[in-house]
């Protein structure tokens, strides 16, 4: 029997459609992140759903757009908010280091995560 539900490659491509219309069109992220799309609204994206779009773009190698995602979510207070603020800061931290922003990406994690798991998380992030 076949399944009707969408599988992993669907979900990245949805999350990579989104990064592109957002950037191509200059959506507003705020608009974006409450479903304002064209002017129309639509479902308002969870901050689940921000990191996981985010996620996306830093395994597409698309860290600067990952970036912009994780900065607007961290703002976004829409419901469900069922994560972790520090996984935000994690995979923020991530996407700075994959830029290169050494220094943004090790105070990031000392600040909001703190204490020395964060030097070893640094260290994992940089490998």
């Amino acid at each position: 029997m076949e399944s009707y539900l969408p599988i992993d490659k669907d979900i990245r491509g949805a999350n990579l459609a989104l990064i592109r219309l957002q950037k191509t069109y200059n959506i507003p992220m705020e608009e974006l992140l409450n479903g304002i799309v064209a002017g129309r609204q639509t479902q308002a994206l969870s901050q689940r759903e921000v990191l996981e779009i985010a996620l996306t773009a830093i395994n597409s190698s698309l860290s600067e757009d990952a970036i912009i995602w994780l900065t607007a979510g961290m703002y976004h207070r829409k419901p469900p908010l069922v994560i972790h603020r520090q996984d935000l800061y994690h995979a923020l931290a991530r996407a700075y280091a994959l830029v290169r922003l050494m220094y943004s990406s090790a105070n990031l994690l000392y600040t909001f995560i703190g204490s020395f798991f964060s030097f070893i998380s640094f260290i994992k992030l940089v490998k």
